[in-house]
């Protein structure tokens, strides 16, 4: 496992962690993060974990494939190549039976 001159895992090149988060099938976490580590935004508004603290149905958070080595552990585009979200009061992806983790990363 390499990193850039950032220190970050560069999954546009390529890049794999050695192993997922979890063998567990149909898992996920909320990242909050794009595939490339930037911040996922809505409506122009960073997401992070700060506003993660509510119940409301209309606040949205992106979440990872926790069963994957390349950039959807971070932000989940495998299906139709876009990024999936879920309402933050939501415990659970919808795609199967499994509660969300949530991935904390600091600078």
């Amino acid at each position: 496992m390499t990193t850039n001159s950032s220190g970050m895992f560069d999954f546009a090149s390529g890049a794999r962690l050695e192993n997922p988060f979890t063998l567990q099938g149909e898992s996920g976490q909320w990242t909050g993060f794009n595939s490339n580590w930037t911040a996922w935004k809505s409506g122009g508004a960073p997401v992070a974990c700060d506003s993660w603290s509510s119940s409301i149905a209309a606040r949205y958070g992106s979440f990872g494939s926790s069963t994957r080595t390349d950039s959807d552990i971070l932000a989940a585009n495998i299906s139709a190549r876009r990024s999936f979200t879920a309402s933050c009061a939501t415990v659970g992806s919808g795609y199967g039976p499994y509660k969300f983790g949530l991935v904390c990363v600091e600078q």
